[in-house]
């Protein structure tokens, strides 16, 4: 078959975009992807949105009832604006510290492509998923979040599936955000998930921030 061979239909009705464009369809091709693109973009914000727990949905800054009292250590304000610059944020601090409040509220801040996940919901994922059927969605979906925050890192099952590790790695060696919050010190963190896993959520260029009583971290 020769070029020659080709039989040609009749021309579409051309058509002029709203952008001035002249297409085949309305909108043209590069409209509907920017479209697309902000339709995508919005998902995402109400996925993020979405995955904070109704218990937190109240946290956010300035909201009533959203006081840490000394909870923190340093001045609030001076903190928030470092967290929400921070590519790394450790949160520590015991139960009822506030570190989660706090970290949802600043997620808000950064909603966009944000996603929080429980430690423990992630720690069962592949426990849980059908034998065969891949990598759980809420694993790729921890990995490949443009900010992750982690929460209560240390209280998951100790299985051998367990993804909180592979999370954190993957997103340190992927240069993603990723914020966590746990209960446990330095030492209980590495002999859990060793000395990697420590420098890769609090080592050097990380901020660590520190709720309630003070603890050696």
């Amino acid at each position: 078959m020769t070029a020659s061979d080709f039989i040609l239909g009749p021309e579409p009705t051309w058509l002029t975009c709203t952008c001035g464009t002249l297409s085949a369809r309305v909108p043209c091709w590069d409209c509907s992807r920017v479209r697309e693109r902000r339709r995508s973009e919005l998902t995402a914000r109400e996925l993020a949105a979405g995955s904070i727990p109704p218990r937190f949905r109240w946290a956010r800054q300035g909201a009533p009832g959203f006081d840490l009292g000394g909870r923190v250590h340093g001045d609030h304000e001076t903190l928030v604006a470092r967290i929400l610059g921070a590519e790394r944020v450790c949160f520590v601090g015991g139960a009822g510290a506030g570190k989660t409040s706090l970290a949802c509220a600043c997620l808000r801040e950064r909603l966009d492509g944000g996603l929080f996940v429980s430690a423990i919901a992630l720690g069962l994922a592949r426990a849980q998923a059908g034998l065969g059927d891949g990598e759980p969605k809420l694993v790729e979906s921890a990995i490949t979040a443009p900010l992750l925050l982690l929460d209560d890192v240390g209280q998951e099952a100790k299985v051998a599936t367990n993804a909180v590790r592979d999370v954190v790695f993957s997103r340190y060696d992927a240069d993603r955000p990723t914020w966590v919050t746990t209960g446990l010190t330095s030492q209980e963190l590495a002999a859990l998930y060793g000395d990697g896993f420590l420098r890769r959520i609090a080592g050097d260029g990380a901020l660590v921030v520190r709720m309630g009583p003070e603890r050696k971290v």
